[in-house]
């Protein structure tokens, strides 16, 4: 692909983001150098996710406290969370994290699983001191759940 197209490709791409109203934050300058533990490194993550804790229950945290895009410090740290959950869920063959999102209003956590009640009691205790408390978290049985099967509120 010539320079010229790429960047072409970048522009749209970065035009409709913006359009659908994605806000783009910052990238970590830092990522997290805990390991798997099998001895995977954390950027292997996603490509290293058993097939055995991979299931359609899931867990959705969210923040409403979102910190500034510039506070690198507060981002660092719930990534570092994000990931330490992540591996954990792993580590107990119940789930795995997925992801996060937002709109720089909200931001969203994702874990998908066996159980979501079996993750809930993996991911809770990690986040029980963030420096960033969730405001919410739905936990759904499957993906064809039309209702949570469970709904916390802080």
């Amino acid at each position: 692909m010539s320079a010229r197209l790429a960047a072409a490709l970048a522009t749209t791409m970065l035009a409709a983001a913006a359009l659908s109203g994605c806000v783009l934050l910052p990238p970590q300058q830092t990522i997290p150098t805990a390991h798997l533990a099998d001895g995977d490194e954390l950027a292997e993550y996603w490509d290293d996710v058993p097939e055995e804790v991979q299931g359609d229950a899931s867990i959705v945290m969210t923040f409403t406290d979102v910190p500034a895009a510039d506070d690198e410090a507060a981002w660092e740290a719930l990534t570092t969370l994000e990931m330490e959950a992540g591996v954990a869920l792993v580590d107990a063959g119940v789930g795995y994290l997925d992801g996060n999102g937002s709109d720089g209003v909200v931001y969203d956590v994702f874990f998908y699983g066996l159980d979501h009640e079996a993750m809930w009691d993996v991911v809770e205790p990690i986040y029980a001191d963030a420096p960033i408390a969730w405001s919410s978290v739905t936990m759904w049985d499957s993906f064809e759940a039309t209702e949570p099967a469970v709904e916390l509120v802080r």
